[in-house]
């Protein structure tokens, strides 16, 4: 029980942090866009929040991986982290 509280408060510190610097190098100002309509927005936002669910994921998974495979997991994390926003 107590290793599941700890992941979940991993998760909750690393997807808070990649929300905060996500937010400061762009969504807000996606979010501030008057040209485009509701919809087109909670759109333009879902996908960025999705690179922070997946980049939480990956991340919570690193330390937990053994052998060769860390590699991959922390070459997955740089690749989603590197990927242009649009």
């Amino acid at each position: 029980m107590a290793g599941r509280v700890h992941l979940v408060l991993d998760g909750g510190i690393i997807a808070t942090a990649l929300l905060f610097v996500g937010w400061a190098v762009g969504l807000h100002d996606v979010s501030g866009q008057t040209q485009i309509d509701q919809p087109a927005k909670v759109l333009v936002l879902a996908y960025p929040a999705a690179d922070v669910v997946l980049l939480t994921l990956v991340g919570v998974a690193i330390p937990r991986v053994v052998g060769p495979a860390r590699l991959a997991f922390a070459l997955l994390f740089a690749g989603i982290f590197c990927q242009p926003a649009g």
